[in-house]
């Protein structure tokens, strides 16, 4: 009597088991298919990278542009109300030799044709900070100057760095 009575529990255990991986394998799996194709989806659309920045630039590959013009931009008014300033002495970028656009703006790079245009994004975008930002957040500059100006030449391998020299702001 024991024996059958296991065997009856055994059974009833191995059929809910049955029945809760089919609703698994019917129920969640599409489920999750289904997000993870939008995550993709999203991730394509911002041009996200899913396996992490596989390619990375060298450095040593750059070729550096020095446009040297003293520039004194008005930043924007921070929480104590006064007047606050910043100085640049010179900004570098740095572009790829192997861009596609490189052809194209070389010659204007060399030439000056694009130093106002520069100067213009590196002007607005320093001017945007606060006193206070602008002291705690010199690479954040460095990095939306760089969004900017990838924005501008229409090319994200482009520039591919931006240095400002002895930036001050007081």
């Amino acid at each position: 009597m024991k024996k059958n009575m296991l065997t009856v529990v055994i059974l009833a255990l191995c059929l809910i088991n049955l029945i809760l991986t089919g609703t698994m394998v019917f129920v969640v799996v599409p489920t999750s298919q289904r997000t993870d194709k939008l995550i993709t989806q999203v991730a394509s659309v911002i041009e996200l990278e899913l396996k992490g920045n596989s390619e990375v630039f060298d450095m040593t590959a750059a070729e550096p542009y020095k446009i040297e013009e003293k520039k004194q931009m008005n930043l924007a008014p921070g929480e104590d109300d006064k007047k606050h300033y910043a100085t640049t002495e010179y900004v570098t970028v740095y572009i790829n030799p192997k861009s596609e656009k490189y052809k194209e703006y070389k010659e204007g790079l060399e030439g000056g044709t694009y130093n106002s245009m520069i100067l213009d994004k590196v002007e607005t975008v320093i001017s945007s900070y606060s006193y206070e930002k602008a002291v705690a957040g010199r690479e954040q500059i460095k990095e939306d100057i760089l969004s900017e100006l990838k924005k501008v030449f229409g090319s994200s391998d482009f520039i591919v760095d931006v240095s400002i020299g002895n930036l001050v702001v007081s």
